[in-house]
């Protein structure tokens, strides 16, 4: 089991980075994939205010995601807070 601590800075929040990456996939995805994405947005639903528990696999498909971004669209100290706070446990 993993804890992400759902965390606001500046205009960026764990809670909204999680939900807007899972929910979209510019290269598309496959149904597995779809799946797995689901279960993340269902966890982040279910979760608490300020934490988000969950299993290993849904852990490592979370990273998977944030790390398979190749391009993101501005460089930001506060993003990159709240993209550390995820990927880094």
């Amino acid at each position: 089991m993993k804890t992400v601590k759902l965390i606001t800075i500046g205009e960026y929040t764990t809670r909204k980075l999680i939900q807007e990456l899972a929910s979209i996939s510019p290269q598309g995805m496959t149904l597995t994939q779809m799946r797995a994405r689901i279960r993340l947005l269902d966890a982040l639903d279910a979760s608490k205010e300020d934490e988000l528990v969950l299993e290993d696999s849904d852990y490592s498909e979370l990273k998977n995601i944030i790390e398979g971004v190749n391009t993101w669209m501005r460089a930001d100290r506060d993003l990159i807070k709240v993209i550390d706070g995820i990927v880094k446990l």
